[in-house]
């Protein structure tokens, strides 16, 4: 073959290699997109297997305790059973809460956003746990530095997720213990860490806690009405403000949530 048709077949192998690699690029990213879907479906499967089965637990629960009342004479005797229908009946109001929130987290594309000052937030949540705090023997601390900035959230949204935090800390806190509320900032961001001296969360468990219904071992050992959704609310609620949230924590030391959100832009002024 001469010069000039090697040069004239190089164009068409160039066109059939770029071909082929668009082809294997789209096969990638099909394939890539399967296990994606799949990963997502098996997810899916295990909250509605989890959730399945909380839900006839509690029923069962309630429903046995109904048809023993119907049967007991005794005052006490039904009192104690009336308190279990009524322990029983919150945490099934709380679950169906908690799956509420997160579904209209997870089809909600954004909040609105605006700037908010949170030292006013900070001061809302301790005022609100105070009570709880010297109910328990536990100190309720709050650490906010000096010309915070403010950060872009839905306010509402925010506080809830941040009294999340606090409640958890102060319920797997033992009495005596200490619960720490610190904001901070750096250039971009205002950070917000949430420390407390309880329980702690074991190593292998610190990957999982974001997921919904996941609870860490000892926790369900302290608390057998958890949701197993808080975190996962928690979680989705800062990313949708655009921020992020890690987990250090030492079983039996304590553990620290960290949260990081965005400075609010300050507008400049036109001359």
């Amino acid at each position: 073959m001469s010069k000039h048709d090697k040069e004239k077949h190089q164009p068409i192998k160039l066109q059939r290699q770029n071909a082929l690699d668009e082809i294997l690029a789209y096969a990638e990213a099909q394939q890539t997109e399967l296990a994606l879907a799949q990963e997502h479906t098996n997810m899916l499967r295990e909250v509605l297997n989890t959730l399945s089965h909380d839900l006839k637990t509690l029923l069962s629960v309630i429903n046995t305790n109904v048809y023993l009342l119907d049967r007991k004479t005794s005052p006490d005797q039904k009192q104690r059973l009336l308190g279990q229908i009524r322990t029983q009946s919150q945490y099934l109001e709380r679950l169906i809460k908690d799956i509420l929130t997160i579904s209209r987290l997870d089809v909600m594309p954004c909040f609105s956003l605006s700037p908010v000052k949170l030292d006013s937030v900070a001061n809302t949540i301790v005022n609100q746990f105070q009570v709880i705090a010297e109910a328990h023997a536990l100190r309720l601390e709050l650490e906010v530095d000096k010309n915070l900035p403010a950060v872009m959230a839905n306010e509402i949204e925010l506080h809830r997720a941040l009294s999340n935090l606090v409640e958890n800390a102060l319920y797997y806190t033992p009495s005596t213990g200490t619960v720490n509320i610190r904001m901070t900032s750096d250039v971009t961001s205002v950070l917000i860490d949430v420390r407390d001296t309880g329980i702690g969360i074991a190593e292998a468990d610190l990957p999982y806690i974001f997921t919904p219904f996941y609870r860490a071992s000892n926790a369900r050992e302290a608390d057998s009405h958890g949701t197993g959704l808080g975190l996962a609310i928690v979680k989705k609620t800062i990313e949708l403000h655009g921020g992020s949230i890690e987990v250090r924590s030492h079983i039996g030391k304590g553990t620290v949530f960290r949260v990081r959100l965005p400075i609010a832009a300050i507008p400049t002024s036109v001359a």
